[in-house]
């Protein structure tokens, strides 16, 4: 309940929709479950720190009607996943300005200082947080990708590639990935490892019946002519 109502924070979450969301097939008692659940949460903040459970608002509703609900009054800044996302948004916008990229490494290095793990370990395994555990799992790879375009295009090469082979490891059919690095070890003047890393590629693709990602094939000519501008164009890094 403490992760729902945080990751809508300062929104009045309807209790229907709680219930939902905490149970793919809720029990006849859930609202009783949801009074219990809600009163021992509050008991757990103010165990944490005394008051803290006066972040926690519930509205009855109207006899008869609707508009009950539960609101958790945040400053997002507070929430690690909130803040990750912040992040990660801002950093996106700045990596396509050249004179942000050193501002967007920074906010790519405090995001991934604030990832702790995989979201969703131990809560329900209902449909709302499959789908949040799984929109966690983009944003990370976004966040990757992210900050090693900011590290090429700055010309931090050997802290790119170390990250980006950790990377694949962990995500080994992500198309962005091998591109930046088939083409970082071309700009940190390591052609042959730039063309294993595509043979490399596509081996791992074949495996799953799958064509080497197009985009990663254009990368072949400008790396044979030795071409960089075309290699970055390619890239999208400035």
């Amino acid at each position: 309940m403490l992760a729902l109502l945080l990751l809508h924070g300062n929104q009045l979450v309807p209790q229907e929709r709680i219930i939902r969301l905490l149970w793919s097939q809720p029990p006849l008692s859930a609202r009783a479950n949801l009074r219990s659940q809600l009163s021992q949460l509050r008991h757990d903040l103010d165990e944490a720190v005394p008051g803290l459970s006066n972040r926690i608002t519930v509205q009855r509703s109207a006899r008869g009607g609707g508009g009950g609900g539960i609101r958790m009054a945040i400053d997002e800044r507070e929430v690690d996943l909130l803040e990750v996302e912040r992040l990660v948004t801002a950093a996106q916008l700045n990596v396509k300005q050249r004179d942000s990229v050193t501002e967007s490494l920074f906010q790519c290095h405090r995001a991934a200082n604030l990832w702790r793990g995989d979201f969703g370990v131990d809560l329900p395994d209902t449909d709302w947080f499959r789908a949040k555990s799984a929109a966690m799992a983009e944003l990370r790879c976004v966040m990757a990708e992210t900050l090693h375009t900011a590290e090429l295009t700055t010309g931090h090469y050997h802290h790119a590639l170390v990250g980006l082979n950790t990377a694949i490891a962990e995500y080994p059919y992500r198309d962005r990935l091998w591109l930046l690095l088939v083409g970082g070890y071309f700009l940190a003047g390591q052609p042959t490892k730039a063309l294993d890393s595509m043979r490399s590629c596509r081996s791992k693709y074949r495996e799953v019946g799958l064509d080497a990602p197009s985009v990663l094939v254009q990368l072949h000519r400008p790396m044979l002519d030795d071409d960089r501008a075309a290699v970055k164009a390619i890239l999208q890094i400035l």
